[in-house]
């Protein structure tokens, strides 16, 4: 027969549950980290003691610098007077995202907005319009160094360069330059000053040690690149594939034209 213990609950059953809380320790440590986190102040943020700081603050950019709403033949003036300032000013870089904000507007301010997690400091923000500048305007209205800057760092940061390794293709290769080139606008005569930006390692040496062979000619650089890094095997294997080749039930006649024309592109690159 069971014990008068065995039937009998549990003493925590029969508490108050006033008696019964939960844990704290958890709870305030949770409200604490919400709290540090939304005090935390991001490393090119501005602060100010106060509002009227703040107001004087800005009026004195606004007495200082015009606005800028995105017009590209205000561009470079406003780049060049709006950076004079900031640097006789010596404003700090964490200052420039409040700087720029107060003095964009219209398309100018939505440009900013949808590229502000790229753009840190005045600079970030010149490289980047510079840029949009290069593809909405003739190369011709910019100033010399910052089209060959922009251009240089826009075909380093997204065009592989040509080292001669890992099969790389030569013919794909000269044919993205050349449309990079050509949506840049660039001159038949300043690509041979560009090309070097492009290679690297041991293409990067024969290209040094064979320079004076090039006449500084764009031309004669292809013409020398192709001979020396081509595979000898590409005229072979496009033979091959072009005596094979058919046109497919499910093929139209331009895909298949524009196959044929690529299989003799390989046979006699240009």
């Amino acid at each position: 027969m069971a014990s008068d213990d065995d039937e009998r609950p549990p003493k925590e059953l029969l508490q108050p549950l006033t008696q019964l809380q939960a844990p704290q320790s958890n709870l305030a440590s949770s409200t604490m980290i919400i709290q540090t986190a939304s005090t935390i102040k991001k490393p090119y943020q501005i602060t100010f003691s106060s509002r009227d700081e703040e107001i004087k603050y800005t009026q004195k950019l606004l007495d200082n610098c015009t606005l800028y709403n995105g017009d590209p033949d205000n561009l470079m003036s406003w780049l060049r007077d709006t950076g004079a300032f900031i640097v006789k000013e010596r404003y700090p870089e964490t200052n420039h995202p409040f700087i720029i904000r107060h003095l964009l507007t219209d398309d100018a301010l939505d440009y900013y907005l949808a590229h502000e997690d790229m753009i840190f400091n005045f600079y970030d923000l010149r490289k980047l319009l510079l840029h949009k500048q290069n593809v909405l305007a003739p190369l011709q209205d910019l100033t010399q160094n910052d089209i060959r800057k922009t251009i240089i760092e826009d075909l380093q940061r997204s065009t592989t360069k040509f080292t001669g390794e890992h099969r790389q293709d030569v013919l794909k290769w000269l044919k993205t330059i050349e449309i990079k080139f050509e949506t840049a606008d660039i001159p038949t005569v300043k690509k041979f000053d560009l090309i070097p930006q492009l290679l690297d390692k041991g293409v990067l040496d024969w290209f040094q040690d064979n320079k004076t062979n090039f006449n500084n000619s764009w031309s004669v650089f292809v013409d020398h690149f192709k001979k020396t890094f081509d595979s000898p095997n590409r005229a072979r294997i496009a033979m091959q594939k072009l005596n094979s080749c058919a046109q497919s039930p499910n093929q139209d006649v331009r895909s298949f034209c524009s196959e044929i024309r690529n299989y003799f592109r390989k046979l006699t690159p240009i």
